[in-house]
């Protein structure tokens, strides 16, 4: 490739760059908080077993 060639690749992938991540910034200050309602933990297991203790476990943890 020829320089002014470089350059101009260089330039562009860098103005793309930086309007990505202006866009970016601006919609995650723009969305709403989520979730909006309760989110259910199904565990189709028994209650008092292992997938049952680390179900809860993990649903506090993410409460």
């Amino acid at each position: 490739m020829h320089q002014p060639v470089i350059r101009r690749f260089f330039i562009s992938s860098a103005a793309a760059l930086a309007l990505d991540a202006a866009a970016g910034s601006a919609l995650a200050q723009a969305a709403p908080a989520w979730p909006g309602k309760p989110i259910s933990l199904i565990v189709p297991f028994p209650a008092g077993g292992t997938t049952d203790v680390l179900a809860r476990a993990l649903g506090l943890e993410l409460s």
